[in-house]
């Protein structure tokens, strides 16, 4: 039988890739905020990696979130696959 879709197995990965990129993020802002504080308030340079660190942030405040719709859809999955191998043994 072919299913589609998550299941639960593949929760661990799930969690391993959100935290690697959490890992990320952490590493990339420290080093945009190492060449921002390398350069002079005002100049191009550190206002283009000002700009990244802003970027950086707005995708760091947004992974909560995608962690949550995550666990959101495979616990859906979960109940909805219950529900159906239940329906099935009738």
């Amino acid at each position: 039988m072919d299913k589609k879709g998550m299941s639960i197995w593949m929760l661990p990965g799930i969690v391993v890739l959100l935290v690697v990129i959490a890992i990320i993020l952490g590493v990339g802002s420290d080093v945009t905020q190492d060449i921002r504080d390398d350069n002079t308030a005002g100049s191009y340079a550190y206002n283009a990696t000002d700009a990244g660190l802003q970027g950086i942030s707005e995708v760091a405040d947004w992974q909560d979130n995608i962690g949550k719709i995550i666990g959101v859809v495979v616990i859906l999955g979960l109940i909805m696959g219950t529900l159906g191998y239940m329906a099935m043994r009738r």
